[in-house]
């Protein structure tokens, strides 16, 4: 018996079993769909499967749809499937030789819609000439076409049957529709009254919130209640099945059995409430049959289910994925405030608590000098408040000078002390202690104040990241797998593959390749993605990863590009200049000028200036905003060396999707803008970074039109005078950004008066079209 049944086991495991019963599951589905008939005999979803269906199903989905209705429906109905589905055949077979297969998601519906509508409108037209049948063929066919779009799409999903490739908003509602195209369908047969449409939609929503949870289920239960509930007496079921799928899936932690209670309680309410009592008991007996058969279902089934339903549940719950990403940061955030909070706290109440007083000083004296003098009583009991003005005196005397002498000496002590070269160097000698262990306190104290700050600023970050997590929506695995195929064409290793959108529903193509190909034909590569994606790349930013490889970011295709030039002159006796300028493109439509100007010239300046614009490219390329990048380079700064360390900072951010600016200024010089015809100046009074705790920057926004320009300048161009530039916009209209440059650092170095010595550098950003 084993024997027969592992033979049997083996037939139908075979790949010709398996695509006969996939022809006469689609003939069955096209057969049922095919009787589904609406006023004025509309019928669309049996030509809607058909032109929807595979390759490999289009036979017997086509069959089947034209069977059905020969079985289901008047002869005008069957005459206008039949005359449809052979044109939505013979249209399939010839459309391959036009159109690429990437392209069926349009070319399925638009034949679908086109088919039904011509034969709907011949058919109809033929036996009721008025223009009602011709807006009824009209609508036909537009059902039609949408419908054979989900269908394509849900066979894109279940290609082998047994588990969701993926489910977006898009594939989700695919699915809601088919399922509700069937059950309305299967809603004919009901014998004795007893709906097997009913019973599968109660089957599906207990099922569903056990393996997709209350998300899944309640949105199951409204296409099936909406679906059912059209009938008067069915109207309960519009309320009843989206409550049961929400109660399904929040009973669903606690196993099978409390979802089998859950369900038929909830239905019998609203049964009670809402339902006819003439339907009442073959509502009784569905309800029971689908209770016992979801009871009855066997583990090893329902763990198929969950593994075929798991794409749908995280999809379905996928937008909460992205605050809870942004809540877990900002919970990290806020246990980084609060060290940083207690660092500062603990660090001002033990800085509070040691400090050494003046009276301490005075105290620490006395104890030493005048403890043996025989005019200790006089001088500390008789005349005391004579005594403690005359210490005060000398301890202001100590602090002008940093070191006492008798001449120095108050008058009273003068005459009084016997021991005043005792005195003096008992003083100076305090003082000096105290002075060093102050000095130390304070190392302590900016040590623990750094510290404090570096705890607030990867606070502020973990916010800021905290931000754009839930800003970001989930990428479109259908997109990811077709542009992952065409790079493995391609030759690329990819160990990860997203296509986000952003806000304004722009798509990013973000790789991580562990090894690139030497040489990679980046423009067959961007029109074999149009092709696959119908999106329109830009060329990639590669950014190497340290062990992990290169991560690639192509964003959609922007309206503008930039031309980006920079220039530099040092002061006349350094080999280096003290700036640092940089210019970038973030991946994702931005590009990005940061211009740095260190303290002073040289070699110094120039390090600072250096580190303060790596540090801001890498923080913008890693999509911090600039708020957040300027405070984490400044805490940077105060703790990047013994000595001070002053830098400005000029960064400006330009969307080359609208054109929008930003131009954010920290203790930076002025910036020139060219607006078409006019000239603006941008200039904010702010200090450099490197010198508070809190950061102090300005931000100017404006609009850029192709042809406008920006000129960010170091402070060693400011001897030029604004008429200088509208001069310079007006004479060089035409001229390129390396133009505009030069002629702007030539004219700063003439300007500049002889024996001044100060670095200038120059960036010029230009505005074009794409």
């Amino acid at each position: 018996m084993e024997a027969v049944k592992l033979r049997i086991k083996k037939l139908t495991e075979g790949a010709l079993w398996r695509q006969v019963g996939k022809m006469l599951l689609a003939a069955g589905i096209g057969v049922l769909l095919s009787g589904v008939t609406f006023e004025a005999d509309v019928s669309p979803f049996g030509v809607a499967f058909a032109a929807g269906a595979p390759m490999e199903l289009l036979l017997p989905a086509s069959l089947g749809a034209a069977a059905g209705a020969f079985v289901f429906s008047a002869p005008m109905v069957t005459l206008k499937y039949v005359g449809a589905t052979t044109l939505i055949f013979l249209f399939r077979l010839a459309l391959p030789r036009f159109f690429p297969k990437t392209q069926e998601r349009y070319t399925l519906p638009t034949t679908a819609f086109f088919c039904t509508l011509l034969c709907a409108g011949i058919v109809s037209f033929a036996s009721l000439p008025s223009a009602d049948s011709l807006i009824f063929s009209l609508c036909e066919g537009a059902v039609a076409g949408a419908s054979a779009a989900f269908w394509h799409r849900v066979f894109l999903l279940l290609p082998g049957g047994k588990k969701l490739l993926a489910a977006t908003a898009g594939d989700t509602a695919a699915l809601l529709f088919a399922g509700a195209m069937l059950l309305l369908a299967a809603d004919r047969f009901a014998p004795g009254g007893v709906s097997v449409a009913h019973a599968a939609a109660f089957f599906l929503v207990m099922l569903l919130g056990l393996c997709a949870g209350e998300t899944a289920g309640a949105v199951w239960g409204i296409a099936a209640g909406l679906t059912l509930g059209f009938r008067p007496e069915h109207a309960y079921l519009a309320f009843s099945l989206p409550a049961a799928g929400l109660l399904c899936g929040i009973a669903a932690p606690a196993g099978k059995l409390p979802i089998a209670l859950a369900f038929p309680v909830c239905d019998l309410l609203f049964l009670v409430l809402k339902g006819d009592a003439e339907i009442f008991t073959p509502a009784l007996v569905e309800l029971a049959a689908a209770t016992l058969l979801f009871c009855l279902l066997p583990k090893r089934l329902i763990t198929a289910a969950e593994d075929c339903l798991r794409p749908l549940s995280r999809r379905l719950n996928g937008e909460e994925a992205g605050r809870l990403l942004g809540l877990h940061l900002r919970r990290g955030a806020k246990a980084v405030r609060e060290i940083s909070a207690a660092v500062t706290a603990v660090g001002n109440y033990f800085r509070k608590k040691q400090a050494q007083t003046p009276e301490a000083l005075q105290k620490d004296v006395r104890a030493e000098v005048c403890a043996d003098c025989e005019k200790r009583i006089f001088c500390w009991e008789h005349t005391r408040i004579l005594t403690d003005r005359a210490f005060a005196e000398a301890d202001k005397a100590l602090q002008a000078h940093g070191k006492l002498i008798p001449e120095l000496l108050p008058e009273r002590l003068q005459v009084v002390c016997r021991a005043k070269n005792a005195l003096c160097d008992c003083f100076s000698r305090k003082y000096l202690e105290q002075a060093a262990r102050d000095s130390v306190r304070s190392e302590v104290y900016e040590a623990k104040a750094a510290a404090a700050a570096q705890f607030a600023t990867v606070a502020a970050l973990l916010e800021n990241a905290a931000a754009g997590a839930e800003r970001t929506t989930a990428p479109d695995p259908f997109l990811a797998a077709q542009a992952e195929a065409v790079f493995a064409e391609a030759g690329f290793a990819l160990s990860s593959v997203l296509l986000p959108t952003d806000d304004a529903g722009r798509t990013t193509l973000e790789l991580l390749c562990p090894k690139l190909p030497d040489a990679p034909d980046y423009n067959a590569i961007l029109d074999a993605l149009y092709m696959q994606t119908n999106i329109l790349f830009q060329p990639p930013v590669a950014e190497s990863i340290p062990e992990a490889g290169t991560w690639l970011t192509f964003c959609e295709r922007t309206a503008f590009r930039t031309d980006f030039y920079k220039c530099s002159a040092s002061s006349g006796d350094e080999a280096l200049c003290g700036d640092a300028c940089e210019g970038f493109y973030d991946g994702r439509g931005a590009f990005f000028c940061v211009l740095s100007d260190g303290m002073g010239t040289g070699a110094e300046a120039a390090v600072d200036a250096a580190m303060t614009c790596a540090l801001t490219g890498k923080l913008l390329r890693a999509r911090f905003s600039m708020g957040a990048a300027v405070d984490a380079v400044n805490a940077a700064l105060r703790v990047n060396a013994d000595d001070e360390t002053l830098t400005t900072l000029d960064v400006l951010r330009l969307d080359l999707y609208t054109g929008e600016a930003d131009l954010c200024k920290a203790g930076a010089y002025l910036s020139a803008l060219r607006l078409g015809e006019k000239t603006a100046m941008v200039e904010k009074s702010t200090l450099p970074l490197g010198i508070l705790g809190e950061t102090r920057w300005e931000r100017t926004g404006f609009r850029l039109a192709a042809g406008d320009a920006v000129i960010m300048m170091s402070d060693g161009a400011d001897l030029l005078p604004a008429v200088f530039f509208k001069d310079l916009f007006y004479k060089n209209r035409g001229a390129d950004a390396k133009t505009l440059a030069t002629l702007t650092l030539e004219a700063a170095v003439k300007y500049a008066p002889i024996g001044r010595a100060d670095d200038v550098t120059v960036a010029c950003i230009r505005l074009i079209n794409q």
